[in-house]
């Protein structure tokens, strides 16, 4: 498997939140994150995919001992310069066996990653193993039912390339691997020349879509809020 087809890269984080509009778009998916992972001073946390922190460091700022995996050299390296404390990051192919014993982590997530991932069921298996029971696995989907579905059509961009997911098969995948999904929340239902053109309008647009629209319908992305409740 290539390794830039692992979530994010120099490349990709500079054209996804390079821009106002994307940084508004960053802010949302994170205010989301935090709020399905409720971080608890102290607990350990996995991150799928760190990148270069955009997610680790509000993680850590919660209190959260967070241990970061990707694949990409060029990003670890990138992460290590911002010396996060209580931050760990290791090159791993996410679709190898984690180097941690069972039970390890209390929580686990993973954003605008698991899209480019065609093993994703090893990852959400090596999850349950490392996840301690009770744990907590927010994960976030790219919908099928949303507008990522015309780009990936169109060959837009790294679009081509992305797994689009449906919500209820992965709830049965989830389930396979010892998982209950117990809520999901969409993250945005603009695109983003949208949010670049808009600006701050583009968040009262969003709140709009999201009232009058079923979840899935128009939705770039859903998180996944997962609690392990069994083996694997």
């Amino acid at each position: 498997m290539k390794q830039e087809r692992y979530g994010e890269s120099k490349e990709y984080e500079k054209r996804m939140f390079g821009t106002k509009g994307a940084s508004l778009l960053s802010e949302v998916e994170v205010s989301i994150l935090l709020n399905l992972l409720n971080v608890k001073k102290g607990e350990k946390l996995l991150e799928l995919g760190c990148g270069s922190g955009r997610l680790s460091q509000r993680i850590v700022s919660e209190g959260g001992n967070v241990t970061g995996l990707d694949a990409q050299e060029v990003m670890i390296q990138q992460i290590k310069k911002k010396k996060l404390k209580n931050f760990k990051v290791i090159k791993q192919d996410l679709t190898k066996k984690f180097p941690f014993a069972e039970n390890t982590f209390d929580k686990a997530y993973s954003v605008r990653v698991i899209k480019y991932i065609p093993g994703y069921e090893k990852v959400i298996s090596e999850v349950s193993r490392v996840l301690k029971k009770d744990g907590t696995f927010v994960l976030e989907i790219t919908n099928d039912k949303g507008w990522e579905r015309l780009s990936k059509l169109f060959g837009h961009g790294t679009s081509k390339n992305i797994i689009l997911f449906n919500k209820s098969e992965m709830v049965k995948v989830f389930a396979k691997y010892g998982f209950e999904v117990v809520e999901s929340k969409a993250t945005n239902k603009l695109p983003l020349t949208v949010w670049d053109y808009f600006g701050k309008l583009s968040l009262v647009l969003n709140k709009v879509l999201m009232v009058v629209t079923p979840e899935t319908w128009l939705a770039r992305g859903i998180m996944l809020k997962a609690k392990k409740v069994g083996k694997r």
